[in-house]
Parts: structure tokens; sequence; C-alpha cells
């Protein structure tokens, strides 16, 4: 059974769209823009020391690899790794 409410003639809803419809369109925009702002700003704060932190651990973890990599002795040899394999040279 659905309801049929006349929200239109309710004086509680006719109260309110009096009172914002009569408000300057200014008025009204500002309070959108700020309540906007008060949930984009703090996301987008967010984000970005997300995306600081994850830049300074991939940082911090890249330099500990190559300290690791310069004293674990792997790196490039001498020779290029082949062992008891037999280079044929064409011309």
């Amino acid at each position: 059974m659905p309801l049929n409410f006349n929200w239109q003639g309710n004086p509680v809803y006719n109260r309110w769209q009096r009172g914002i419809g009569g408000r300057p369109a200014w008025v009204t925009r500002a309070a959108l823009t700020a309540g906007v702002l008060v949930i984009v700003v703090p996301l987008v704060l967010l984000t970005l020391a997300a995306v600081l932190v994850g830049a300074l651990v991939f940082a911090t973890l890249s330099a500990v690899a190559w300290l690791l990599g310069q004293f674990s002795g792997v790196g490039p040899r001498a020779d290029d790794g082949r062992r008891n394999v037999r280079i044929i040279e064409r011309p």
C-alpha cells in the first residue's frame, strides 16, 4: 500500500520552502560551496598525504635494496655469467 503523503500541502514543508526560496541566490550558492568544500578538501588532503607516504616508502625501500645489492656482491661480473659454454662466433 503506497503512502499518499501530500508533502506540498504540509505546513512544515511550506515553511522550509518559504525560508529557502526567500533567500538570495548567492546565499544558497555560498552554502552549497561551503558544504562541498567541507567534503572535498579533506579528501584531497588525505589523498595527497597517501601519495606522499607511498612515495617516501618506495624511495626508502629502493635505497635499502640498492644498499643491500652493493654489499651482497650480486651485480655485473667480469664474465657475463656463462660457464662451460662454447661460444661460436660467426662472421
